[in-house]
């Protein structure tokens, strides 16, 4: 389950209830699903939903702009992160340890 955003990580207006605040990013991830399937027309509808509840949400407006204009320079993967951000707390995940070179096999040479 989501956890509600702080208004220090909220990309848009701070002062919105939360409520307001989960609304916009459901609704904000939901646009984005609509433009990585090609549904360019609803993700418009759901940028410009967005930005009446919060002009000041700018995740919406640039992908409103890469909606607008698919060769624009608005890299959608960093879109993603902002609308799926890790829960708090958590930490990235450590790099698996080096793997450790198999133990030498003593090989005796065989006696005359």
């Amino acid at each position: 389950m989501s956890s509600s955003p702080s208004p220090a990580s909220y990309p848009g207006n701070p002062s919105l209830p939360v409520e307001v605040r989960e609304k916009i990013l459901a609704t904000f991830r939901h646009a984005l699903n609509l433009f990585s399937s090609g549904n360019v027309s609803d993700c418009l509808i759901g940028c410009e939903f967005i930005l009446k509840m919060d002009p000041r949400f700018t995740p919406a407006q640039r992908l409103r702009e890469k909606a607008r204009n698919q060769d624009s320079d608005v890299d959608i993967s960093e879109l993603q992160a902002l609308a799926n951000p890790p829960p708090p707390g958590s930490q990235p995940a450590a790099p698996p340890p080096p793997s450790q070179p198999p133990a030498a096999i003593e090989v005796s040479e065989p006696r005359p």
